[in-house]
């Protein structure tokens, strides 16, 4: 008798509640207990927020997130959550921080995390988005395959095994992960992930394989997913590219629209259509088909990771007014529009606002690369703004 996937993971579901019930009362050892070893509290943000009460409840909230941090060797993991949960807060989901203690049961995080699901349905949350970095990460991945009510998972940097400077078992981050893909096959869940350049724990040693194989295989399955495979970014690189101010503000609106939707947003830095994404209004009018030195319309994420669009009008004796507007963010960070006034200098374009100014010089074919000077430094210092992408009509 052939048994169907929901069947199976049924029995998978089974399987691991019994298991549950091993580690909440071991034979002669210390209990699984709420408040000693692990925690379910209300997410405490790392800066500023323009909440005005968190969290606001099953009946107002688009849903609910649960972040579970990596491992922390003995100790508690942190109190406060990483940006991008403090961005999904504000975009309207309540955000819940699963706390544990990692002195115990470490390698056990996809059952402490079963607990905190459950937890969270008793409040009435329907819409359950887990998400993690590294061994929280992989924890996430491990309770998408048992729990078919969850509404989708965002591992970042996923980790479950090795320790990559004394054995070879970090390889088996990407092997391990291929097996659990293929456990989704028939979910309706909605997977979003991140991996990144210089991972400690995969990437430094292998080429870019678990994001594009992961994006591949989830299709091949049916499975919705938004896979960010080592972006090229400021900030967003090592095990740790998904945990700061920079992944929040860049990747934030995609990813609240993708699991919002299950479809996956306009996101690339040269796609006309990602300026909505980030709220940047009003929509562009009809592009050029060519583009014809610096005038057109460019776009692109700035250094600390928004997004940004610039719009360069035909030069009128070196002159010319442009219209710089830049995306949505976090902590309170709407979009806005600015004028630039540009002037040719030395082949460049520059924009000149007191002591500093922006230098814009082709990078490349339909290119743009902005550095930041500040005359005011005690030696001039110059720091990489941007690479913007010309839009043309396709």
């Amino acid at each position: 008798m052939r048994m169907t996937g929901e069947g199976s993971r049924l029995l998978q579901l089974c399987a691991m509640l019994l298991l549950l019930i091993t580690v909440v009362q071991p034979a002669g050892a210390q209990p699984f207990i709420e408040g000693t070893h692990f925690w379910l509290e209300p997410a405490v943000f790392p800066g500023k927020t323009i909440l005005q009460a968190h969290p606001q409840g099953p009946a107002k909230a688009k849903g609910v997130v649960i972040w579970n941090d990596g491992y922390s060797g003995d100790k508690i993991a942190p109190g406060k959550v990483p940006p991008i949960v403090q961005y999904f807060a504000e975009a309207g989901w309540d955000a819940y921080n699963l706390r544990r203690h990692s002195e115990f049961y470490a390698q056990r995080i996809a059952l402490v995390m079963m607990v905190g699901v459950e937890k969270i349905k008793e409040k009435g949350y329907q819409r359950i988005v887990l998400m993690g970095q590294s061994g929280g990460a992989w924890g996430s991945i491990e309770l998408g395959t048992y729990r078919t009510d969850i509404l989708g998972i965002l591992p970042l940097a996923p980790a479950g095994y090795g320790d990559y400077s004394h054995d070879g078992r970090w390889r088996q981050n990407d092997f391990e992960m291929r097996t659990k893909w293929d456990s989704y096959k028939g979910s309706t869940i909605r997977v979003g992930a991140g991996f990144f350049t210089n991972d400690d724990w995969y990437e430094t040693k292998q080429p870019n394989i678990r994001g594009p194989f992961a994006r591949q295989r989830l299709t091949e399955l049916g499975i919705p997913n938004f896979i960010i495979s080592q972006p090229d970014y400021s900030g967003m690189s090592t095990h740790f590219g998904g945990v700061g101010w920079e992944f929040a503000r860049r990747y934030g609106p995609c990813l609240d629209a993708f699991f919002e939707t299950g479809k996956t947003p306009a996101c690339n830095d040269d796609d006309p259509a990602t300026a909505a994404t980030f709220q940047i209004l009003p929509a562009l009018p009809t592009l050029p088909r060519k583009g014809t030195g610096y005038t057109g319309f460019w776009q692109g994420t700035i250094a600390t990771g928004r997004f940004a669009r610039l719009i360069i009008p035909a030069l009128a004796d070196g002159r010319t007014e442009a219209y710089y507007q830049i995306g949505t963010g976090i902590d309170g960070e709407k979009p806005t529009t600015a004028k630039w006034v540009l002037a040719q200098r030395d082949g460049h374009l520059v924009y000149e606002s007191g002591k500093f100014e922006y230098r814009l010089a082709f990078a490349g074919n339909d290119q743009i690369r902005i550095t930041y000077i500040n005359h005011a430094a005690a030696q001039r210092a110059e720091a990489y703004f941007a690479t913007l992408h010309r839009l043309l009509q396709r």
